[in-house]
Formats: C-alpha cells, sequence, structure tokens
C-alpha cells in the first residue's frame, strides 16, 4: 500500500460489513484490492471505473471472474 501512494494513488480503506456497503466505498474506485472479499457480480455490476481487481491471495475463486470479465475487468 505504501508504494501505492508514492505513485499519488488515493488509497480508501472500508470494513464495510454487507456488499451495499462495500459498493458505496467501491463504486468510483480504479482498482480494488480484495482481502478475503467475495467480490461477487452484484459487486462487479456496481463498480463504475474499476479496470482491475488484485487478489491477496492464490487462485480467483473469491472473484466472480465472468462478470469481471463481461465488465471488461
Amino acid at each position: 500500500m505504501e508504494t501505492l501512494s508514492t505513485i499519488g494513488a488515493e488509497i480508501v480503506e472500508t470494513t464495510a460489513e454487507t456488499e451495499e456497503e462495500f459498493i458505496e466505498a467501491a463504486r468510483d474506485a480504479d482498482a480494488l484490492i480484495a482481502r478475503g472479499r467475495r467480490i461477487t457480480r452484484h459487486i462487479i455490476e456496481n463498480l463504475d471505473n474499476c479496470k482491475v481487481i488484485s487478489l491477496g491471495s492464490v487462485g480467483a475463486d473469491t472473484v466472480d471472474v465472468v462478470a469481471a470479465t463481461e465488465k471488461g475487468i
């Protein structure tokens, strides 16, 4: 995260408990770093600017890859 701040990236962390709270916090994000949160079709469909979803784990089973691909992410 420190590396991202050196390039002027705005880092917004959220403790959202529901998908709706997460969507509200992430709607305009250019990128997501998902740590332990499922990134569902519903979340992906409500992201306006997202270009990349990064995971802090091995595999991509926590992301709806089909929905992300359809959205161009």
